[in-house]
């Protein structure tokens, strides 16, 4: 009996100790790893609240747009600077709004130019809400004038990344380097004197013509004018008299020059040019007439001619259909020619090319 009972005895003292000793682990548990894991709780949730707060920030501060939209196509989220991009559409673009009532309301409003109108309209709003979901990018061009490039970028969960930036100043930095380079054109292609073109101008513009001439079996007339005595007119009265006479020569040929194709260029000293598309010999000779009389008409006092006024003289020639001619060079010599005659029988009157002309080794005395 006394063995068994001191057996029992045994087992109750150790169980004792082993209650003992769990209530001792769950106190320090509970005093010591308990309380470390709230704290490193809490101080994961204030890490992340500030990651949030950082996140908002940046998003609410950020240059560009950012909108996000779910696999159905509705809108999750989006920061202020997305909005203020859409100033009549933005009052809809709340978490929830379907992106297609979204294009809807865009093409109502006229908020995009190109949007589309009447059954058009349902086409554009198919086309882009087709296209949330896809990636790519677009040029957008606002009513207000503004320039926006949109890109959207799908996720591999079924949402849509949309990013919108502003590129108002950069298109118009691209329109202004257009009307630049246009002006340089304009500039490089003008005789700074007359306003006319200048000869290099000139030499490119009657490749392109007598290209097309060639190709159309068409005629092509050149005049080269030259101002009679404008020597001794420079040593008479001077060069800034000298200038005023060539613009005066220039307007003159100019204003005879009634047809859009009909081109008048500058080419170098008291030289002009006249290049006569679609136009035969008897009619640059008309042309050429008209231009001697509307100088004549101007009445420039020239004592240092013999009529006492500022003539000029003129060399025509012209490419005819089935010509051997083949390049500019030959025509301007043809021309050339002719003029050279018109100086030699007198000056004052027009020379139109001849086969028979033999061309001058070079120009002596004044022309």
């Amino acid at each position: 009996m006394v063995g068994r009972r001191g057996s029992r005895l045994a087992e109750l003292v150790h169980a004792e100790a082993l209650a003992t000793s769990w209530r001792r682990a769950r106190d320090w548990l509970r005093d010591h790893l308990v309380p470390a894991r709230i704290a490193d709780q809490r101080r994961l949730e204030n890490q992340l609240r500030d990651s949030q707060k950082r996140l908002a920030r940046a998003l609410a501060y950020m240059a560009d747009g950012l909108a996000m939209f779910d696999a159905e196509g509705r809108l999750i989220f989006c920061n202020e600077q997305y909005l203020s991009f859409f100033p009549r559409t933005a009052h809809l673009r709340v978490p929830g709004a379907a992106f297609r009532d979204i294009l809807e309301a865009v093409v109502a409003s006229g908020e995009q130019l190109g949007a589309g109108t009447g059954a058009n309209a349902a086409c554009w709003v198919d086309e882009i809400a087709a296209s949330l979901h896809v990636m790519g990018e677009e040029e957008v061009h606002l009513f207000d004038g503004h320039w926006l490039h949109i890109r959207t970028r799908p996720t591999d969960d079924g949402t849509s990344m949309v990013v919108v930036s502003d590129m108002t100043k950069i298109k118009r930095d691209e329109a202004e380097l257009l009307i630049l380079t246009e002006q340089l054109k304009v500039l490089a292609s003008t005789d700074g004197l007359t306003g006319l073109m200048n000869r290099r101008a000139f030499d490119h513009a009657l490749d392109t013509e007598l290209a097309r001439s060639r190709r159309n079996n068409s005629p092509l007339s050149l005049l080269i004018i030259d101002i009679d005595w404008f020597k001794a007119f420079n040593d008479l009265y001077g060069h800034p008299a000298g200038d005023t006479c060539l613009r005066a020569v220039g307007a003159s040929l100019k204003r005879v020059l009634t047809r859009p194709a009909d081109f008048v260029a500058r080419y170098g000293g008291e030289e002009f040019v006249a290049v006569l598309p679609d136009m035969d010999e008897a009619g640059a000779i008309k042309v050429a007439e008209a231009f001697r009389r509307a100088l004549l008409e101007r009445n420039l006092v020239h004592g240092g001619s013999g009529t006492g006024r500022v003539t000029a003289s003129v060399g025509a020639a012209t490419y005819r259909a089935h010509s051997d001619l083949r390049w500019s060079r030959e025509l301007v010599s043809r021309a050339d020619q002719a003029l050279y005659n018109a100086k030699a029988e007198g000056r004052d009157r027009i020379c139109a090319w001849s086969a028979n002309y033999t061309a001058p080794e070079t120009r002596t005395g004044q022309y």
